[in-house]
């Protein structure tokens, strides 16, 4: 039962069901190989902490060497997805919550997407797919649009004194960081099981 305590509560980066496992294999009287998948666990929270950390980093960059300037020829909705592989609803989904703006011909009413269009839209691709929420995105763009003076990670991972926290990857890192001590808890605990031979035999 305290296995169960410290490994169940969710939810978990990257939706991995790796400690839900491990709790049903430890019930079933197999500890040795509920430590692999403890450890398995730890491994996928190590790597998405990477990952958002390495995403957060390529955007910092992106932010503070991206040109104002447009040097393409304009895209319609359907070019642009197609170029970012993503659909048009999503692209319409990431208009209508604020993270780009795009302007419109003057002629059709036609949305274009340009140069500066693009590289945002290819930022918020790569922040999405790491597990950073459409909120903590925008966070971001609002606080750089005058300049970088933070620390993307920082921004991405810190609420401000007003906004509501609807979900975990509102502050993907320290959602991660909690993880990550939530597995150390679980191997320690495994651990102890073993030692102790505090197996559960299985019933027939």
């Amino acid at each position: 039962m305290k296995l169960a305590r410290i490994a169940l509560p969710g939810p978990y980066p990257g939706n991995t069901p790796i400690a839900h496992h491990l709790v049903k294999t430890a019930a079933s009287g197999f500890l040795s190989e509920a430590l692999i998948q403890a450890h398995q666990f730890l491994e996928a929270v190590l790597q998405e902490r990477k990952h958002a950390e390495e995403v957060a980093d390529k955007v910092e960059n992106w932010l503070r060497n991206s040109s104002k300037t447009d040097g393409i020829q304009y895209l319609t909705i359907g070019g642009t997805a197609k170029l970012l592989n993503v659909t048009t609803d999503t692209l319409r989904t990431w208009e209508r919550n604020g993270l780009v703006h795009v302007p419109q011909d003057n002629k059709n009413k036609y949305r274009k997407y340009g140069k500066k269009e693009i590289e945002t839209l290819k930022a918020v691709k790569m922040l999405r797919r790491a597990g950073y929420s459409i909120m903590s995105i925008l966070r971001m763009f609002k606080k750089t649009e005058k300049g970088l003076n933070e620390n993307i990670r920082t921004i991405l991972n810190t609420p401000g004194q007003h906004e509501e926290i609807c979900y975990a990857t509102d502050r993907l890192l320290s959602f991660i960081a909690e993880h990550e001590q939530r597995a150390h808890k679980i191997i320690n605990q495994l651990c102890f099981m073993i030692d102790s031979d505090l197996s559960i035999p299985s019933s027939k």
